[in-house]
């Protein structure tokens, strides 16, 4: 039979005496041989969690270090392979004697090894990068491939913990792995993430608690920071932690899975603003903002795209905690922080400020900003702050809220460009305005504005006076408040007009007037021009507060005043007017222009006012004032108007012209005529017999003047020039004592005459009858004898007549030289008189009565 050859091979499977490995021990070793097996043993009790970290130490890449963990039933319960490194994780289910076995993946290599060990509810080892964390610390470590880092720290039942692990340099592969257990082991919580790993929690026991740092797959290095926020009394002092102030500004840096912690104090019942916004803007970055009171209750939380604001009430006295963080903890970036406190004075940084009445001032809000304003106000003054973006951008929307020195809030507002409040002041005291932008997430440059009309000024606009009969000119920009000053006594009337210079049809001027005394007696708000009229009820220096309703609206305007009985400066659209003059004027929006005159009691007064350009909108308002403030005329018309009157008393009387509705702008004239008063004749003295040319606008008056002598007939005719339908031509003629002795009306022309039945001076007026037509017209008067117009009563002689003894008379005159003594039987055919008889410059004739003679003096 054949003879059969057997080989039989023996393999032995060389294994090391197994090693004890504790808790937070990190223990090294070599696999030796080729197929030897290494073996770490440790105990375990059911429900703990065990995490081991494997790394090879072979600096050759062929070597793989493969580990797997043994259950005390022998089941393979978990394992690796690495040539770098690599981790375990896993929950024991029984007590026992766990191994971890190491060898060699291929059994073709040699080389050496590193373990580490954690137990949920062990101890760990102090080391390099482990050991114990503090509230408000930032600690750096490094983490090679296969490593596990353990930081503990206290906590306390109820008070938040927030504890992240970001990596220091960016590695796209490094996954920080963050998990946080109870005293008793409990695993509480586990987040993964590319750059930085964080966890928030609340404390169920008080005790020691441990953060367990890995990279998610064990297999990357890097270095690392790990930073926690327990809300324990004492922070760690760190640039990036610390104490803020009211009105601080304050900057810091926020790492991957970084927390940062500013606390300070507030007193129940204080209102708290608190915001956090980058400082180099990032899409990526969110800025997220807690807030918890003394006892570690979450009073705020906000998160948002560049900055984040909380807003509350203080329940209660004591130190507050702001946590400051990224909200995904993956971005890093610079921020500042910011803390504002009703009824809390503060200087801490420049754009917390005191600001003075009349004041603009202006600043940056930053992402996350609560900029402070601070004023002094006295119970029951009136205040109107307005805080408004200088360069508009549609996202950036301006809140304010203004609180007094208990810090309760007195008003509050919020808009798309300019936020305002207005509320009278219930206490003394330093008042607070805190202002920011809504979403705490768009910067812009801002101006804050202060009005409180019964204070002294100390804004620029407040330096001078507007003057009566004229402009003054400002710019409103987006929470904008101005105040103007002017002068009135008890008992004038004042017209106010506010107007913007560009029309824009989305601002609506607001106008405010405040007495001596402070108090709010006159207001109006509209679409281009606001206007008030009121009669002073008290002497002094009045203020006018004027501002866009909405204050979201730019603008500059004009602010014209009219005051009937002061002085008024002469200027193109305001000033005295002369008799028979015809001045011209342009009205703005809510434009008022002042004209005064002097008149004796019992004359007559003509005058007219009238648009230029031809605007069915425009229509003029004329009101007239005595010099004691009464109103003798009030009159409205379209597009002209005239108003007639006799003067009850002797002084400067007051025209205030105007729009009716003051929203619309034209040019316009203005027409004076005193029936019996001297005016410039030049180019308007009538000649007998001969026509004068002349022209009429809407609403003005044309005058003229003749001498006649008692007794002369004298006709007149008026006629228009260019044939208007509507033209209806006036003549009125008023004598020498202000009698209206004709007055004539027609379609195209009129006719009229008279006897004079006094010598003297005798006025034309020529006017169109309703005021409300313009042409031109020719006038012609005749039969008037009575030489030059003379208005110097001094080179006129008066005849005087008295009785002497034996029943004469006596007819005496000054002799003034070319005046010639006249007589006449009937007042139709005059004669020369008899000479007089000269003494001591006085002409004398002796009169027998004969019965009815007429005398008069003739200018020759």
């Amino acid at each position: 039979m054949p003879h059969l050859s057997f080989l039989f091979v023996l393999i032995v499977v060389a294994t090391s005496p197994a090693f004890g490995i504790s808790s937070g021990e990190t223990v090294s070793g070599t696999i030796a041989t080729i197929g030897e097996i290494d073996e770490l043993g440790f105990t375990a009790l059911a429900g703990q969690h065990i995490r081991i970290g494997i790394r090879s130490l072979a600096d050759n890449y062929a070597v793989s270090i493969s580990g797997e963990l043994q259950a005390p039933d022998g089941e393979v319960v978990g394992s690796v392979a690495t040539t770098s490194g690599g981790l375990i994780f896993h929950q024991a289910e029984s007590l026992g004697t766990y191994r971890i076995r190491l060898s060699e993946t291929g059994d073709n290599n040699t080389g050496a090894w590193q373990v580490q060990l954690f137990l949920g509810s062990g101890t760990s080892t102090s080391g390099d990068d482990s050991g114990e964390i503090t509230n408000g610390q930032d600690i750096s470590g490094s983490m090679d491939v296969g490593d596990i880092d353990s930081w503990t720290f206290s906590a306390a039942r109820g008070r938040p913990v927030r504890i992240g692990f970001g990596e220091v340099s960016a590695d796209s592969y490094f996954e920080p792995r963050l998990e946080v257990f109870a005293p008793n082991g409990e695993l509480l919580d586990t987040d993964v993430d590319s750059v930085g790993a964080a966890i928030a929690f609340t404390p169920a026991t008080t005790g020691v608690y441990r953060a367990i740092l890995t990279e998610q797959q064990g297999s990357r290095s890097n270095s690392y920071r790990v930073s926690l926020a327990n809300l324990d009394a004492a922070v760690a002092s760190t640039s990036d932690n610390g104490t803020i102030s009211n009105g601080d500004e304050l900057r810091g840096t926020i790492h991957y899975g970084d927390f940062d912690i500013w606390s300070f104090q507030v007193s129940a019942g204080q209102a708290v603003r608190f915001g956090m916004g980058e400082v180099n803007p990032s899409s990526y970055f969110y800025p997220l903002v807690e807030v918890f009171d003394p006892s570690g209750a979450r009073v705020g939380v906000k998160a948002a795209e560049v900055g984040a604001s909380v807003a509350f009430t203080a329940g209660r006295t004591g130190t507050y905690t702001a946590i400051v963080s990224e909200s995904g903890n993956d971005v890093e970036n610079s921020y500042r922080v910011f803390l504002a406190l009703g009824g809390v004075v503060s200087t801490a940084d420049a754009q917390t400020f005191a600001i003075g009445n009349g004041e603009d001032r202006t600043g940056l809000s930053n992402y996350g900003d609560f900029d402070l304003a601070t004023f002094e106000v006295s119970a029951g003054e009136a205040v109107r702050f307005g805080y408004g973006e200088v360069s508009p951008s549609s996202y950036f929307d301006p809140y304010l809220e203004v609180f007094d020195p208990s810090g309760n809030r007195v008003a509050s507002d919020l808009d798309g460009v300019g936020a305002s409040v207005y509320f009278t002041a219930a206490q003394a005291g330093v008042y607070t305005a805190i202002f920011a932008e809504d979403g705490s997430d768009v910067e812009n440059s801002y101006r804050v504005s202060l009005a409180i009309p019964s204070r002294d000024f100390e804004g620029e606009l407040g330096d001078s006076l507007v003057p009566n009969g004229g402009d003054a000119r400002g710019s409103l920009d987006y929470g904008d408040f101005d105040q103007w000053r002017f002068l009135a006594d008890a008992g004038q009337a004042v017209r106010l007009g506010l107007g913007e210079i560009s029309p824009n049809s989305y601002f609506a001027p607001a106008l405010e007037v405040y007495s001596p005394s402070g108090a709010l007696i006159a207001s109006d708000v509209s679409s281009v021009a606001a206007s008030v009229a009121f009669t002073a009820v008290e002497s002094g220096e009045y203020r006018a507060v004027v501002y866009e309703s909405g204050t979201d609206v730019q603008n500059s305007y004009r602010l014209s005043l009219a005051v009937a009985g002061r002085d008024v400066p002469a200027s193109q659209d305001s000033g005295p007017l002369a008799n028979g003059v015809t001045a011209s004027g342009l009205l703005h929006y809510g434009d008022s222009d002042l004209w005064t005159f002097t008149v004796e009691a019992g004359k007559t007064v003509c005058f007219g006012f009238g648009e230029i350009a031809a605007d069915s909108y425009f229509e003029p308002h004329l009101e007239i004032f005595d010099p004691s403030g009464t109103r003798v005329s009030d009159t409205y018309g379209d597009p002209g108007i005239q108003t007639t009157f006799v003067a009850s008393v002797s002084g400067t009387y007051s025209a205030i012209v105007s729009e009716a509705q003051r929203e619309r702008e034209n040019s316009y004239e203005v027409s004076l005529v005193v029936a019996n008063s001297p005016f410039e004749t030049t180019g308007r003295e009538l000649t007998a017999g001969v026509a004068l040319n002349g022209g009429l606008r809407n609403g003005s008056i044309a005058l003229y003047a003749f001498r006649a002598n008692a007794g002369d007939q004298i006709s007149l005719a008026l006629a228009e020039v260019s044939a208007d339908s509507y033209f209806d031509p006036r003549l009125d003629v008023y004598s020498s004592d202000g009698n209206l002795i004709l007055s004539k009306v027609g379609g195209a022309s009129v006719e009229g005459g008279f006897v004079a039945i006094a010598g003297g001076n005798y006025f034309v007026l020529v006017s169109e009858q309703g005021a409300n037509r313009s042409g031109s017209f020719t006038l012609t008067a005749d039969g008037f004898t009575g030489g030059p117009v003379v208005f110097d009563q001094s080179a006129v002689p008066v005849l005087f007549l008295r009785p002497i003894a034996g029943g004469s008379m006596m007819l005496s005159w000054e002799a003034i030289p070319n005046w010639s003594l006249m007589n006449s039987e009937d007042l139709r055919i005059w004669s020369p008189g008899p000479d007089p008889a000269v003494s001591e410059g006085i002409n004398e004739i002796l009169i027998e009565p004969d019965g009815t003679e007429f005398y008069r003096l003739e200018n020759k």
